[in-house]
């Protein structure tokens, strides 16, 4: 419904900015956990909002208005399988040590 799709809506465009500001290129697993304050709940929320984004009836959805309250779906970001790319492969990142345990590795 409408709720789903504000929801889905904001998910992606909050992590389109993040992903714009740092290159869909270097968005890792360590990009989205720092980003999400290293709440694993958040990351699950914002990645499965990108990830559920409708990508078979993007316009469609687009040009349908709800006809009882006449609002529009949220507008979809013109690169979302980029970033819907950039989200997965970070999501795959996350488990591994380099992330989780990131800020107690010292590099040399």
């Amino acid at each position: 419904g409408r709720l789903q799709w504000a929801l889905q809506g904001i998910c992606t465009w909050v992590l389109a900015a993040v992903g714009r500001a740092v290159g869909y290129a270097a968005f890792s697993g360590r990009v989205l956990w720092e980003w999400v304050s290293y709440d694993p709940m958040w990351a699950a929320i914002l990645s499965k909002g990108v990830l559920c984004m409708s990508l078979s009836k993007i316009y469609g959805e687009y040009n349908y208005r709800d006809r009882k309250s006449g609002v529009a779906p949220v507008p979809v970001p013109a690169d979302i399988e980029e970033l819907q790319h950039a989200i997965f492969n970070a999501i795959c990142e996350l488990p591994s040590v380099l992330v989780a345990f990131w800020f107690g590795v010292t590099f040399r």
